[in-house]
């Protein structure tokens, strides 16, 4: 994913857990927007994802998952939690559409 998005000329951090992820966001960093696998070391990315809408409540949050959505995808997604999922195996064009789309729509840089 790190190649993809800095082909794309986007600037990408990454973290190994959910906790990992938390901890970026608290040290004050502002993100247009987050990705997060479903399945992750310490927590899974709903409880991730809607952890940092706390943090970061106008942040784009795609969740990728490699299940048919299950109930709580579904209502992560009623609650505003999660913005969006993505299947996997994902499109890496479609990914980076996506995410453009969101930082140009909402005048982001």
């Amino acid at each position: 994913m790190r190649r993809i998005f800095v082909e794309a000329d986007c600037v990408f951090i990454s973290a190994g857990s959910g906790s990992e992820g938390l901890e970026v966001l608290r040290l004050g960093s502002t993100f247009d927007v987050i990705i997060s696998d479903f399945r992750m070391p310490g927590m899974n990315g709903i409880d991730f994802l809607t952890l940092a809408r706390e943090m970061q409540p106008h942040t784009l949050r795609i969740l990728l998952t490699g299940q048919t959505p299950e109930k709580n995808v579904v209502d992560s997604l009623k609650s505003g939690a999660v913005s969006t999922y993505i299947p996997k195996p994902w499109d890496n064009d479609q990914l980076i559409t996506l995410v453009k789309s969101w930082i140009a729509d909402n005048n982001l840089q």
